[in-house]
């Protein structure tokens, strides 16, 4: 599942994991673990809410993309079809591109690989 958070403050990003938790639980999916890097999810209100909901958390390195494999790769691909959907949207309407619609096509490529079937599974991740 994908989730992105545009935010800079610990107070966003905290409350963004705490209503997505609540989404997940609605849905009937527990959060066990996360995988993060060293920035915001190292701060101590993060760590105290992982360490209060006994879940679990790994960090990368910082720069040390190798780590975070399947994190990286989807964030590729999550890129690539961002950058597709606004070379359609220049291809079909040039004048009403802009750089500034980046945050909407990347949350777009989300929706649609989080509600888009898996090959393999043949499930959806939502």
């Amino acid at each position: 599942f994908n989730l992105f958070i545009f935010a800079v403050s610990h107070f966003i990003i905290l409350s963004a994991k705490i209503s997505f938790e609540a989404h997940a639980e609605s849905n009937g999916v527990p959060i066990k673990s996360y995988r993060a890097d060293n920035g915001r999810f190292a701060e101590s209100r993060w760590m105290e809410d992982i360490q209060a909901k006994r879940q679990f958390q790994t960090l990368s390195a910082v720069s040390a993309h190798h780590q975070n494999g399947l994190a990286e790769q989807t964030i590729r691909r999550l890129q690539d079809q961002a950058r597709s959907i606004l070379a359609h949207l220049h291809q079909r309407w040039p004048k009403a591109g802009s750089i500034h619609l980046w945050p909407y096509a990347l949350r777009t490529a989300a929706h649609v690989q989080n509600y888009a079937l898996e090959p393999k599974s043949g499930r959806m991740p939502m």
